[in-house]
């Protein structure tokens, strides 16, 4: 964003009144219902490694003992994976060779519990 452009005095005026770099502006529009925000859960029980991945990755998370799934969407929102994870469990192996290389978020349903999105960055 090139605010210089915009004041009488150009960037020696923003530098000397406002701030000495330039401001930076970029706004992600993310689904209310993603649920990146808050969560019921203190702490975050997904882990995910390697993250960045490539082509597969290892969500972690405690032992499930009750209904439990795992669910991976992207910026817009949309599901591109889904698991129930069975009782005991505490891995899933996600192949990741068939999406888009950018930003997805990972959910975990916990025993009927919903944790924070965890962003898991793909790469191509």
């Amino acid at each position: 964003m090139r605010i210089d452009e915009y004041l009488s005095g150009g960037w020696n005026e923003y530098d000397n009144h406002v701030s000495d770099h330039r401001p930076v502006a970029i706004k992600f529009l993310l689904p209310a219902d993603l649920g990146i925000e808050g969560g019921t859960l203190a702490k975050r029980p997904l882990s995910i490694y390697p993250n960045p991945a490539t082509d597969a990755t290892t969500l972690s998370f405690p032992p499930a003992n009750g209904t439990s799934e795992i669910t991976i969407c992207n910026l817009q929102g949309q599901r591109v994976y889904t698991e129930t994870i069975c009782r005991d469990q505490t891995s899933v192996k996600w192949n990741a060779a068939g999406v888009a290389g950018g930003i997805y978020f990972a959910r975990l349903s916990l025993n009927g519990i919903e944790s924070p999105a965890v962003k898991l960055v793909v790469v191509r």
